[in-house]
């Protein structure tokens, strides 16, 4: 309880529009229209309420503060967190939220989950104090970056990916192999979970996060980004033993193309590889999209730790350009 008095509690049907609304980035009737789109869309549009906790006035429904979790594939959650309200500022009380939500998230039979994750924006400092005050901590602050996908860019002969003889030749030692991204119900290819615990050594990439989940839950949440069948997923080999990979989603909604993982592991690092690599995705992605009907308006995204100055360059070479930054900042739920 804080010091107001106000003690967070599951949040009772009847309150979910209220906190859809404390939640939503606009204000005025353009706030509640996006509140009931959530709420009647329910669990089937991605954001349920059932696992939510939040303040509110005795004998209402008016919500004061929330804190949402959103149970993600690879046993994680996202955390959401209401938004300030003009003369209104309850620091304490959303902390609160956090914690009572946290305490819940560690307490579902089974425990399901295992990390909670937020990404609040650089400026929302806000919510950045309020996770840091329900004992979260900050693992990196992300740039995310852009570049367009244009048709002329194709690769001269089909899919330059994986393709031999086709784009610029590999290095000797050096195989890229096609990976089939796993179902839900799947278990991760062993040869993948081991290039990814590879690229994880010495990592500049949010090095915090290493060794808070399990790598086969890593890889179930990159398999549920975006859609399985059009994914561009690569397991890369030196000397025939795996020491990277390099995951592409797609977005078609979006008309985007999301970079979810690149890692090499050391023996790779510092040839150059990395850009190789991504110059032939690149032309990859930029073949399908000249197949495609709409030849125009794709892209390619990327969220990079902005410590990580050799990736950051990396793409800023390759034509990206940063369009938000955010801190990503965890909960783990195991005691270890």
């Amino acid at each position: 309880m804080d010091a107001t008095g106000f003690h967070p509690r599951p949040l009772p049907p009847g309150a979910r529009l209220a906190a859809a609304e404390r939640l939503v980035e606009a204000s005025g009737q353009a706030a509640r229209d996006t509140a009931r789109r959530i709420v009647d869309s329910g669990s089937s549009g991605g954001i349920g309420f059932e696992h939510a906790y939040a303040t509110i006035e005795p004998g209402t429904n008016r919500v004061r503060e929330v804190a949402l979790a959103v149970p993600s594939p690879g046993r994680s959650a996202l955390v959401f967190l209401s938004r300030p309200q003009s003369g209104r500022e309850r620091p304490d009380e959303r902390a609160e939220c956090v914690r009572a939500v946290c305490q819940y998230l560690a307490q579902l039979p089974g425990q399901p989950i295992d990390i909670a994750q937020s990404l609040p924006a650089a400026a929302e400092r806000w919510a950045i104090d309020a996770l840091l005050a329900a004992n979260w901590q900050t693992v990196g602050s992300l740039a995310y970056m852009r570049r367009p996908l244009r048709a002329e860019e194709a690769a001269r002969s089909g899919l330059a990916w994986a393709k031999p003889g086709s784009g610029e030749p590999l290095p000797d030692g050096l195989e890229i192999e096609p990976i089939r991204v796993p179902g839900a119900e799947e278990p991760a290819p062993p040869e993948l979970i081991e290039a990814l615990e590879a690229s994880y050594i010495d990592t500049l990439d949010c090095p915090d996060l290493c060794g808070m989940r399990e790598t086969a839950d890593i890889i179930a949440s990159h398999a549920a980004i975006g859609r399985q069948e059009l994914a561009l997923w690569s397991l890369l080999r030196h000397e025939g033993r795996p020491a990277g990979a390099l995951l592409l989603s797609c977005l078609p909604e979006q008309r985007c193309y999301e970079l979810v993982y690149l890692g090499l592991g050391p023996s790779l690092r510092g040839n150059g590889y990395g850009e190789l690599l991504m110059r032939r995705a690149i032309e990859t992605l930029a073949t399908r999209v000249r197949q495609s009907k709409a030849r125009s308006g794709w892209s390619i995204t990327c969220a990079v730790d902005k410590a990580n100055r050799p990736a950051v360059r990396l793409y800023e070479r390759l034509g990206f350009a940063p369009f938000d930054s955010r801190v990503a900042c965890v909960w783990s739920v195991r005691p270890d």
